[in-house]
């Protein structure tokens, strides 16, 4: 019989789901720090699969819908409800704005004794410096 490696989180459904089609499932699960580190990974997945597209289709939808339920899941497993998260968004949305108007940073200079320089170089991965 052909086997597959998933090393994936699935829904909660999935395992016996492949137990009644006559699959042999080899899982574990997850909980606490493992459980919010897999949900991280899921959301990632989840994200890179929405369509580009112009239109909102069904297939855009499905994916959106992924996308939130693992985003639910992840709140509740952080002991937050979607009333805190709510509220903390649009918060930020007043502060902030949200994305909507497109704005692509490609750099930013920075003087050499500013906050935001040292918050950039101490996150090289995510801010890389050019020299």
């Amino acid at each position: 019989m052909p086997r597959f490696r998933y090393d994936k989180l699935v829904r909660d459904n999935i395992p016996g789901w492949h137990v009644v089609e006559g699959h042999t499932v080899h899982a574990r699960t997850l909980q606490g720090v493992d459980l919010k580190h897999a949900l991280i990974q899921k959301l990632h997945e989840e994200a890179d699969e929405i369509p580009i597209s112009d239109v909102a289709s069904d297939a855009v939808t499905e994916e959106l819908a992924d996308v939130y339920q693992v985003f639910c899941d992840l709140a509740e497993t952080y002991g937050l409800s979607m009333e805190q998260i709510e509220a903390v968004r649009r918060t930020k949305l007043y502060k902030k704005g949200g994305f909507l108007g497109g704005h692509y940073v490609e750099e930013i200079a920075m003087p050499t004794e500013d906050t935001w320089t040292e918050y950039c170089r101490n996150s090289p991965g995510k801010y890389p410096e050019i020299k």
